[in-house]
């Protein structure tokens, strides 16, 4: 693995079996969720809370659930991360709940776990953002 890999990220999508290491699993109208794994601490020299691992990952809601079979149209303005509990583990989970969007303004909820089950939910407001299209890796 490259020495600058500080996320691990794992797409799934349209089969829901397989895990992309690119956006590729993302592009259709679908369910789609993310697993993620932060590799590199958030401040040099600062261990990686439990805490700072949920927020990094909520930060991750606003790309998943405005991701469509055209791409990425919106871009972030803000997210909302609630907890019930904090997660365990360095792995997090977030799968897509909702996405609407009118005039250029989109909201999205993604449900955030860890191995052992649901621990709150990230909500995405977004802008629009024609043209945008981020790199997609290929499978294989």
């Amino acid at each position: 693995m490259p020495d600058d890999v500080v996320t691990l990220v794992g797409t799934y999508g349209k089969d829901g079996d397989t895990p992309s290491l690119g956006l590729g699993a993302w592009a259709h109208h679908g369910p789609k969720f993310i697993w993620a794994c932060d590799l590199a601490p958030m401040v040099d020299g600062v261990e990686l809370t439990p805490f700072t691992r949920a927020a990094m990952a909520g930060d991750m809601a606003s790309s998943l659930t405005h991701f469509g079979a055209d791409g990425l149209p919106f871009i972030n303005a803000d997210y909302t991360l609630t907890l019930s509990r904090l997660p365990e583990g360095a792995y997090l989970g977030l799968a897509t709940l909702t996405h609407h969007s009118h005039d250029g303004i989109a909201t999205g909820t993604a449900v955030v776990a860890d191995a052992s089950g649901p621990i709150g939910t990230a909500t995405a407001t977004a802008l629009s953002n024609p043209g945008f299209s981020p790199p997609r890796v290929p499978l294989g």
